[in-house]
């Protein structure tokens, strides 16, 4: 009598199966590794952050120099400290969410320009109302 062939092994990553299957860290999170929340990420992406403000706040100050504003009317929105506050908050806010809502990049970065540049369409309409 002849003994039967062996039985094929079975597929690679079901359960109980040799070789066990590796275990990578993008099993558990599937995003980049600089959109998963670490605090040295969430710390970087506070100081991408106020780069955005900057940028943006230098921007706010071509734009209203080019619509012919004054230097001492300029000076006075230094008066309106929630401009600057209403500015920074968006851009972090609208980086913050670029960086870690879930979705293809283009909806990011839909969210990203209606937070941020919303928030500085405000700050540049009170800035253009307040130095009239």
């Amino acid at each position: 009598m002849s003994t039967p062939p062996p039985l094929p092994p079975p597929p690679y990553g079901s359960v109980g199966s040799w070789p066990p299957a590796q275990a990578d860290d993008r099993s558990v999170d599937p995003r980049p590794a600089w959109r998963q929340g670490r605090p040295g990420w969430a710390l970087l992406h506070l100081l991408i952050g106020f780069g955005v403000w900057f940028a943006g706040l230098a921007a706010l100050g071509v734009v209203l120099a080019m619509a012919g504003r004054q230097d001492d009317q300029l000076n006075r929105l230094d008066d309106n400290g929630g401009l600057f506050l209403l500015s920074l908050v968006g851009a972090i806010v609208g980086w913050f969410l670029f960086a870690y809502v879930d979705g293809s990049p283009a909806r990011r970065w839909a969210i990203f320009g209606c937070v941020a540049g919303g928030t500085w369409l405000v700050a540049l309409a009170i800035a253009l109302n307040t130095t009239m």
